[in-house]
């Protein structure tokens, strides 16, 4: 007895020992993961032009998200905005709200895709369009359900020139703020704290890319292959990330909290009753929401 007790002293202290050493690890690495600064926070260069930013977004069967998201990146103020969207095949009535708006604001342009080539996937080809209509500086990959603050791509931009960077991400924050959400959300935090600390102290091997907001300046991204480099990857924010380390350019990585919130999860994190088709199976919102995150991790290897 007395040597099974010792022996499970010994795994309990092991164990412990284990567990602290990885959350002393979590916390240094935590020191790097940074909100975005406020506005005031970060001066603009005396007499300098405002930026000219082109946003790239793919959009299939986004009818009911679409508007907000191009409204409000339209809105960005601080900078020369123009707004690409690749309709990517859409059943709904996506392509009716994108007209309507271009013709409300010529910033707005649309490219519709009928047809998916041979070799890509869908997002990557539509991201691959987009980004070959585009004229500004810097390009912003995005997603057709997130919401950007106002000012949040000068104050990137700005940002992205003080540290001299050619590439400029931040995590999206969730919407609505529920509880399952939130614990979503800081876990999806604290898995990525390793990566937040390689590229914001330019480790050789370290990258980094969230399509919630993937900003790039232009040259680097023809320089570095572009999404036509991504064409089969399923991470392509994440890849797109790789090719700029790769190419022997830098990155910085931001909590984007309340400056970039992604509306999927609107549905994802509630509790309504999801059906499936076979009219056997019930799991709530939120379960979707938990095997969505544990598929993610999955993808980038934290699991």
């Amino acid at each position: 007895m007395r040597h099974r007790g010792a022996m499970m002293d010994l795994l309990f202290s092991g164990a412990a020992s284990v567990f602290l050493a990885m959350t002393l690890a979590k916390l240094f690495h935590l020191r790097w993961a940074r909100r975005l600064p406020a506005l005031r926070d970060l001066p603009a260069a005396p007499d300098a032009d405002p930026v000219r930013c082109s946003v790239v977004l793919a959009a299939r069967d986004e009818e009911a998200r679409v508007s907000g998201t191009i409204r409000r990146l339209l809105g960005q103020t601080g900078v020369l905005v123009e707004v690409i969207v690749a309709d990517d095949r859409s059943t709904d009535r996506t392509r009716e709200i994108l007209d309507g708006l271009a013709a409300e604001d010529p910033r707005l342009r649309v490219r519709r895709v009928d047809t998916l080539p041979d070799g890509w996937l869908g997002k990557c080809h539509a991201c691959h369009l987009g980004a070959g209509m585009a004229t500004g500086e810097w390009l912003l990959f995005t997603d057709a359900d997130c919401w950007l603050k106002p000012d949040v791509v000068e104050r990137a931009l700005r940002l992205a020139a003080r540290e001299r960077v050619e590439h400029f991400t931040l995590t999206p924050g969730v919407a609505p703020e529920t509880l399952p959400a939130q614990a979503w959300h800081l876990a999806f935090l604290v898995s990525l704290a390793n990566w937040f600390s390689g590229v914001n102290r330019d480790k050789p091997k370290a990258y980094l890319g969230m399509d919630a907001f993937n900003l790039i300046r232009a040259a680097t991204y023809r320089d570095c292959g572009g999404y036509e480099a991504l064409r089969l990857t399923v991470v392509d924010d994440l890849k797109l990330g790789l090719l700029v380390r790769r190419a022997g350019k830098r990155t910085r990585a931001f909590i984007g909290g309340d400056d970039v919130t992604e509306r999927t999860s609107d549905t994802l994190f509630d509790d309504r009753p999801i059906i499936l088709a076979d009219g056997k199976v019930t799991i709530t919102a939120s379960q979707r929401g938990f095997r969505a995150f544990l598929g993610t991790a999955k993808l980038l290897g934290l699991v």
